[in-house]
């Protein structure tokens, strides 16, 4: 597997009738790859950053499972109390989850923008 010496938070929305609450969970020990992409859309090419995220299953706390539409910052934060705040860390939305957890290397790959 890649060099795995990255520190994450997992960033996951917690819905309640009075507010949104976001539970930040930080995560040692993973992999981060940010690679350029060009895409074709209806008014010609852009420009986009992939990232993708491989996190080792041994890393993975228990009862913690990326979903799409969860947000990872890259580096450690204890508290988010809005979206908002993202803007100020390294931090993409997270569009697609891999369950890659059987054979021999296992982990969860996360993608992201």
């Amino acid at each position: 597997m890649l060099v795995c010496t990255e520190t994450i938070t997992l960033v996951q929305q917690e819905e309640s009738v009075e507010s949104d609450t976001y539970r930040c969970t930080v995560i040692d020990g993973v992999s981060w790859y940010n690679r350029a992409k060009v895409v074709l859309q209806e008014h010609g090419l852009t420009a986009l950053r992939e990232t993708k995220i491989r996190i080792p299953e041994q890393v993975l706390p228990p009862g913690v499972f990326p979903q799409e539409g969860d947000f990872v910052v890259r580096g450690a934060t204890s508290e988010i109390t809005q979206i908002a705040e993202l803007a100020d860390y390294e931090a993409i939305r997270v569009m697609a989850v891999g369950d890659n957890r059987r054979g021999r290397l296992s982990h969860v790959l996360v993608i992201g923008q």
